[in-house]
Order: structure tokens, then C-alpha cells, then sequence
């Protein structure tokens, strides 16, 4: 399946569905976006020691504060497809 969405270069019909198991993990306030603090209780959860704050900037990449479902798909297709370990996509589910 990786290999779908790499030579799709988008996000797969089933990365839209990953993105709404995880909206609905993170987005405790229901909202429709994951805030940094939603981010923050998440890799809390998860026992993450990373730097929530910084990794949430870096994961939101046009700086408006809020993760929406264009960026998490981005996210997860770059998780999925991503070779570099610091890529932000790799960094999405533990911070580091």
C-alpha cells in the first residue's frame, strides 16, 4: 500500500480513512483541526519525552496553529513514504 501512494504522490482512499480514526483520537474539543495542545496530550499519552511544542511547529507547516485534514493526509503520506527520519511526517506519531 505504501508503494500506491508513493506512485500516486497523494494520499490514497485508505490514508483519508486513516485520517479520521486519527482526527478522532486527537481532536478531543471535536473541532475538525488537532491544536498543539491536543498534539502535546497525545504524545503524552503515548509516554513521547519529545518537545511537543517544537515538533507541532514543525509539523505545522504553514504556521496557523492547527493541524486541518489537507495536513494530516500530507502527514501520513509522508510518514508512509518518507525515507528521512527527520522528514516532519516521519516525526508525526512519537515526536521524534
Amino acid at each position: 500500500q505504501a508503494m500506491e501512494c508513493k506512485n500516486m504522490g497523494r494520499a490514497a482512499p485508505w490514508i483519508r480513512d486513516a485520517y479520521k480514526q486519527i482526527n478522532l483520537l486527537f481532536d478531543v474539543d471535536a473541532s475538525g483541526s488537532i491544536t498543539a495542545d491536543e498534539y502535546a496530550n497525545m504524545l503524552a499519552v503515548m509516554g513521547s519525552d519529545a518537545d511537543a511544542a517544537s515538533v507541532f511547529a514543525m509539523l505545522d507547516q504553514d504556521g496557523d496553529g492547527k493541524l486541518i485534514r489537507d495536513d494530516v493526509e500530507r502527514l501520513l503520506l509522508e510518514f508512509i513514504c518518507s525515507d528521512d527520519p527527520q522528514a516532519p511526517g516521519s516525526r508525526f506519531f512519537c515526536g521524534k
